[in-house]
């Protein structure tokens, strides 16, 4: 394999690992808010909610500005999601050095 085709290689490797990063963090995010609205709905149900939050309708209402407690699980789900969002530009190049590094040092030639 020439050295063009190696580095070739680590791009679209390094573009795939970054597609699948910013893949992971859009499920973790859309995964944690469909936990919290179903435990809205659930003690919506069970009558355990606070008097302003009782009538909201929580398949659409807005996800902010309100307290209440949710599972560590999903805390962890955001904080992953909000990580791997917010720190891109940490890891974004981190990974494509990584895969170009890795082409550079392998070379047989």
């Amino acid at each position: 394999m020439n050295q063009v085709h190696r580095y070739v290689l680590a791009t679209l490797a390094a573009c795939l690992i970054v597609a699948l990063g910013i893949s992971l963090a859009s499920y973790l995010k859309r995964s944690a808010l469909a936990s919290i609205r179903t435990q809205m709905k659930e003690a919506a149900q069970a009558g355990t909610l606070a008097d302003d939050l009782k009538g909201v309708d929580w398949d659409t209402a807005p996800l902010e500005d309100f307290e209440t407690e949710v599972r560590p699980q999903v805390m962890q789900k955001i904080a992953i999601a909000d990580f791997i969002l917010r720190l891109w530009f940490v890891w974004v190049p981190f990974v494509f050095a990584t895969c170009l590094g890795i082409a550079y040092f392998t070379h047989r030639g």
